[in-house]
């Protein structure tokens, strides 16, 4: 082979977070990109639909654990949380521990 990845089964998506003062460059080139890029590629700009935030010092997660609670999965058949559930249970559990 030549090395190269084989193609995706589905479509493939790309998020790009950039700080706002470069966000109409960066939209503007990705615009230009998917014009002479010669397959199906669409772009769309999320701007005042997402929010984030970003925490970072030694209280990020005391203000985090003060802050947001966790739901727990439901499980088909009955029963809150627990194991045998979704995926999520166990990060359910490992967040109740964290909080302590």
């Amino acid at each position: 082979g030549s090395g190269a990845p084989a193609p995706a089964d589905g479509p493939t998506t790309l998020w790009l977070f950039v700080h706002p003062s470069f966000s109409a460059n960066a939209y503007a080139e990705a615009c230009r990109l998917s014009a002479t890029a010669g397959h199906a590629c669409a772009v769309k700009r999320l701007k005042d639909e997402l929010l984030t935030f970003e925490l970072a010092g030694p209280r990020a997660h005391s203000l985090l654990s003060r802050t947001l609670n966790v739901v727990q999965p439901s499980v088909p058949g009955g029963g809150g949380g627990g194991s045998g559930g979704g995926g999520s249970s166990g990060s359910a559990a490992l967040w109740e521990r964290l909080r302590g």
